[in-house]
């Protein structure tokens, strides 16, 4: 069965959101919602380390969401995609679009 957990939690001025399992045409609904939510709010940063599929719905919502926080002045980060996370964001031709962090002490709160 198609899974998906997204947890939130707040790290200093940043909405985290950790997803773990898998977005595909099945979950995406439950990601969009989150992402969304949490773009709306500011500054978001997307654990994608426990993501295991991440299809063209996913990608779509991160563009969408990256569009939506350049937009606002709101900064936008993936940590440590996973390996299939990232596989299908550079499939995409746009990974070089995206902010990625390995730690979330990385993260750059934006100076709006």
């Amino acid at each position: 069965m198609d899974s998906i957990t997204v947890t939130e939690k707040k790290h200093g001025n940043f909405t985290v959101l950790d997803v773990s399992g898998q977005v595909n045409s099945y979950t995406h609904g439950e990601f969009e919602k989150a992402v969304y939510s949490a773009v709306k709010k500011g500054d978001t940063i997307l654990d994608l380390s426990e993501t295991i599929t991440l299809s063209s719905f996913g990608l779509g919502i991160l563009m969408t969401a990256l569009e939506d926080s350049q937009e606002k002045g709101s900064a936008f980060y993936i940590l440590n995609p996973s390996k299939l996370a990232w596989l299908a964001v550079e499939s995409t031709g746009f990974s070089d679009m995206f902010k990625i962090i390995h730690s979330l002490d990385q993260a750059e709160p934006s100076e709006k």
